[in-house]
């Protein structure tokens, strides 16, 4: 509006200045007559107020200039502000990302060590399972014998013949030669030694698997005779099958003491106690 006034005040002081060497000009529209001085004094008046006029609206421009450079500078700092929000954003969003990250690698690599350290503990305690088995396995098949005590039934030799047949189960064996009157009269030099015997049946009895004889392995017993006269108890792992009194058996057993049984005419008569696994 400042400009539009300043614009007229303008042309109107052109108009005087004219009028003042003109005076024609400026009574022609007016028709009015006035003096060179007015004219001049208008003309001035004119110029002042269009000065005035400028002046008051070089503020206004000066004042939209630093309003729109405040608000340039303004959407800079939003626009920079905003940059730096979506840039702390980031990096706090990373840094979460990170430490997740890291506590995820943390737990894994804890229950790697875990999953490490259970498999050792189990493999170890699986390896010492299995040496201990192979020891025990190994005692078993290679007992120790009880050369002191000649009865059978005390020394505890019957049991262990149990465990080493069950232990060397079907393993080929060789048995040695020997007479059975030999093996009576010094048993413990064939403990632990396979030995074929020939006899004569004179009792056949088995054993039920739930008594108490049967839990301990011993299912049947035969008490046969050699040529050379040996009494030979026999106990067997297995049932006795098809053998029947009065039968020749040949086995493979081992020997482990002496036992003494009462005879029927008084007395009592001491037999060669021998362990098989297969009649």
């Amino acid at each position: 509006m400042l400009n539009f006034i300043a614009i007229i005040l303008f042309f109107l002081f052109i108009y005087l200045l004219i009028a003042i060497f003109k005076p024609s000009t400026f009574l022609k529209f007016t028709k009015m007559q006035f003096s060179r001085g007015k004219t001049a004094l208008f003309a001035f008046i004119s110029f002042v107020l269009f000065i005035a006029t400028i002046t008051a609206a070089a503020p206004d421009e000066t004042t939209k200039g630093i309003e729109d450079g405040k608000s340039t500078t303004t959407v800079a700092e939003s626009d920079a502000n905003d940059a730096n929000d979506a840039a702390d954003a980031k990096a706090a969003a990373d840094e979460k990302a990170k430490k997740e990250a890291e506590k995820k690698a943390k737990e894994e690599a804890k229950a790697k060590a875990e999953a490490e350290a259970t498999a050792k503990k189990k493999a170890e305690e699986e390896a010492k399972a299995k040496a201990e088995a192979e020891a025990a396995l190994a005692r078993s098949k290679n007992p120790e014998w009880n050369t002191a005590e000649l009865d059978a039934l005390e020394n505890g030799n019957i049991h262990l013949a149990i465990d080493m047949l069950k232990a060397i189960k079907n393993e080929p064996v060789t048995p040695i030669q020997a007479t059975a009157g030999s093996v009576f009269k010094t048993p413990w030099n064939y403990y632990g030694k396979p030995v074929k015997f020939t006899l004569y049946v004179a009792i056949v009895q088995d054993y039920p698997p739930d008594s108490e004889t049967g839990k301990i392995g011993m299912l049947s017993e035969v008490v046969g005779t050699t040529e050379d006269g040996t009494i030979i108890d026999v106990v067997g792992l297995v049932p006795s099958g098809d053998i029947a009194v009065g039968d020749e058996i040949t086995i493979v057993a081992y020997p482990v003491g002496h036992v003494t049984v009462d005879n029927k005419l008084g007395g009592q008569t001491d037999q060669l106690s021998v362990v098989t696994n297969k009649y």
